[in-house]
């Protein structure tokens, strides 16, 4: 994939490969409705969709937004006092694995590369990575009938998460998933199904490895999977989509994989956001408004197809599975990233319309949140470099000139 990076103290995305130049003044960035498109799916499709995928990731997960939290605070305590305070010991937990087979930031990574290959397709990647179309359709006999191109299945998808460019950096745990649940004889299947529902719901805990961990035990035994994989042994209805599964199993294999105690303190980064330091933020202040707005969208019924989904912990499982057309759709629509900055140009989240209620009466922010945007981004850069200075021994001011 191409350059990129996500900053979780502004929200920014950052792809280094030039965007349509029609994308400039769009409200809604038509990537949404077709990731793929021969117009930009090849250059920009997964980069764009993963580091996305971070900034839903934040929304979604407690665990996350209170690391976010945590630097906001050090980021506040740099601009008052010009000292530099220690990373927390909760924040180097997120790359320490502690004798497991992989860190929590190892498992943030994987949960953003399995939705982005699952949404460019594995047969594209495999054809832009790996091997030709046509050795790969010989080698695989993926072919569907009728069809001259290679189909989308759980062995091109694999292929692409076990061999995959990058795939030891950014695949690991869903790697080690495929070899745990060999028990199950449908290794392949049961973990697609179960890695995007349990670490969504992890993400939520105060301790996501543990959570997940304790939670594949459980998944390597459960009747319930099963059944819900394979139907009825007694019928054995024929196979699934995954989206259906997904869709089908939500709400059954949370409360079967992951303990009570866990379910009744689950949190979302909304939760924190609304009630925690993170509400006076510049730019995270309005993300209970974009979300609200989706949930609107989706009480209204919305999401033709949905399967009826409900998340027992925060009103909809959307930010769990963004990979689901609809879904991605929606997020794309109302909780795009506040900037996403192309080589060729900036794209700013369009101005909710709340908030320019609040700005016409006086009551909102004096400055539009594409100002507050590029303000933060600057401050923070100084943040950052004045990081990397201390690491080196020189003061903060080191490059000032007055």
């Amino acid at each position: 994939m191409i350059e990129m990076s996500y900053n979780y103290l502004t929200g920014v995305v950052e792809i280094l490969a030039d965007a349509p130049d029609s994308w400039r003044e769009l409200p809604n960035l038509p990537f949404w409705e077709n990731p793929n498109s021969d117009l930009w799916g090849h250059s920009i499709c997964r980069s764009l969709y993963h580091e996305t995928f971070h900034f839903w990731q934040f929304i979604s997960s407690g665990y996350i937004a209170r690391l976010v939290e945590e630097e906001w605070s050090r980021f506040l305590s740099f601009e008052q006092s010009g000292e530099i305070e220690p990373i927390s010991s909760e924040a180097m937990k997120y790359i320490d694995k502690k004798g497991r087979p992989f860190s929590v930031k190892e498992l943030v990574e994987c949960w953003a590369r399995f939705w982005d290959v699952h949404t460019r397709s594995p047969v594209e990647i495999l054809r832009q990575e790996i091997i030709s179309v046509e050795d790969f359709a010989a080698t695989l006999e993926l072919s569907i009938p009728g069809m001259h191109e290679p189909a989308y299945s759980g062995e091109s998808f694999d292929l692409v998460m076990q061999h995959g460019k990058d795939c030891e950096s950014y695949a690991n745990p869903y790697r080690w998933l495929l070899n745990e649940m060999v028990v199950t004889g449908a290794s392949s299947i049961f973990s697609n199904v179960v890695f995007p529902i349990i670490t969504h719901t992890a993400f939520k805990t105060e301790n996501p490895l543990d959570t997940f961990f304790a939670a594949i035990e459980r998944a390597k035994d459960s009747g319930e999977l099963m059944r819900g994989v394979f139907g009825d042994p007694d019928t054995m209805s024929k196979r699934k989509s995954i989206v259906q599964l997904w869709q089908k199993l939500w709400n059954r294999l949370i409360p079967e994989l992951i303990d009570s105690r866990s379910i009744q303190s689950l949190e979302t980064g909304l939760n924190r956001i609304e009630s925690g330091p993170l509400k006076e933020h510049p730019i995270f202040k309005e993300v209970p408004l974009m979300e609200s707005t989706l949930g609107g969208y989706f009480k209204m019924g919305s999401f033709s197809g949905a399967g009826g989904l409900s998340d027992p912990d925060d009103r909809f499982p959307v930010f769990g599975l963004p990979g689901i057309p609809q879904f991605r759709v929606a997020l794309g629509r109302f909780v795009p990233p506040p900037k996403i900055e192309f080589s060729n140009f900036s794209w700013y989240c369009p101005e909710h319309g709340v908030s320019q209620v609040w700005q016409l009466m006086g009551k909102g922010d004096k400055f539009s949140l594409s100002e507050r945007v590029d303000d933060l981004q600057r401050r923070v850069v100084e943040f950052r470099e004045a990081i990397v200075l201390e690491e080196k021994g020189l003061p903060a001011d080191f490059y000032d000139i007055e």
